[in-house]
């Protein structure tokens, strides 16, 4: 029975330090994801820098 108990015992502790781990790798993908979302909307901004000089530019060709 005590040997039983010990086991559970330590199995517990095993399954809290697993939980403990798993949090910290869900913290990281979090910061990862934000970061992410960061770089596309940097992106985004520049896709629409170049749309509008090539919109100038088309302007311009179309005027010539």
């Amino acid at each position: 029975m005590q040997a039983g108990l010990a086991r559970l015992g330590a199995n517990m502790a095993e399954l809290r330090s697993d939980i403990t781990t798993v949090k910290m790798s869900l913290a990281a993908i979090k910061t990862d994801i934000a970061a992410l979302g960061t770089d596309i909307a940097a992106l985004t901004v520049r896709v629409d820098h170049m749309d509008q000089r090539l919109e100038r530019i088309e302007k311009r060709l179309a005027m010539g």
